[in-house]
């Protein structure tokens, strides 16, 4: 007679391995599940306490850090117009709710207000309040906002420059904005009544531009201007292939000319 081999298992022992069997799929369900809400379902959880207030705080900051680089750069040539602001608006109106807009708009017209804003506080703001993606359309708005005022003047373009910079903008990013907006370089040479800016400070600006003391003559203002043309010719430029050299000395070049003659209009 042939015997089948086979094994003999009681019942209790059945019942034991069943109980362990069910036990580990619980288990490992359990584990599946908390890890998929762990990737997938707390962005959809609504957030709680401290949690919650921290993210209204960094909300705020952001608010108050994007109205601050709004206002300064629309301040940078000392006129800020409605044009700029309408410019701003527009940016304001595609990434912001009509609340958010509100308050940023509010944070641009108390920093218009300060005599010294602390340009580096704001764009600290916005560094960390928005991605890298973000901040590059921010930079492109106040390229845009700068444009206004019969273009970007050489202050504006300096000032944009240090922006970006703080705001980590990648060099190569910083050159295209360079290329991009380099045909928006304009004058401060004339006011909103288009006649010639002879303030305090416009004339010291130009003064110091052509390397020269307060009370020069004519002669001298045509001598210092003749030395810097041949210096900063656009001709001394054939061949270079370097953007931001090209972009110095074009900016340089616009400079030494406006204050040539503005100060022309005065001396003589």
């Amino acid at each position: 007679m042939i015997f089948s081999p086979c094994i003999w298992v009681s019942q209790t022992t059945a019942d034991v391995i069943q109980y362990l069997t069910v036990a580990c799929a619980v288990f490992m369900g359990g584990l599946l599940l908390y890890n998929w809400r762990m990737e997938n379902g707390s962005a959809n959880e609504e957030p709680r306490g401290r949690e919650k207030e921290d993210i209204e705080k960094r909300k705020l900051l952001s608010r108050v850090g994007l109205g601050g680089a709004i206002a300064i750069i629309m301040n940078a040539d000392g006129r800020p117009t409605k044009a700029e602001l309408e410019e701003a608006k527009n940016f304001l109106r595609k990434h912001f709710t009509r609340e958010n807009q509100i308050d940023i708009l509010h944070h641009i017209k108390r920093v218009l207000a300060l005599k010294r804003p602390n340009t580096d506080y704001y764009l600290k703001l916005i560094n960390i309040s928005f991605n890298y993606k973000k901040r590059i359309l921010i930079v492109d708005m106040l390229y845009e906002v700068a444009s206004f005022n019969g273009g970007i003047t050489p202050d504006e373009w300096r000032l944009l420059d240090r922006m970006m910079a703080m705001l980590h903008i990648t060099e190569a990013d910083q050159q295209l904005f360079h290329l991009r907006y380099h045909n928006r370089i304009g004058s401060c040479r004339y006011t909103d009544n288009n006649t010639i800016n002879t303030s305090e400070n416009s004339l010291n600006r130009c003064y110091s531009t052509l390397g020269l003391k307060k009370g020069a003559s004519a002669e001298d203002v045509k001598r210092a201007y003749r030395n810097l043309v041949m210096k900063y010719h656009p001709d001394r430029l054939s061949g270079e292939t370097d953007p931001q050299k090209i972009y110095e000395y074009t900016v340089k070049f616009r400079e030494i000319n406006e204050a040539y003659e503005e100060l022309l209009e005065v001396v003589g």
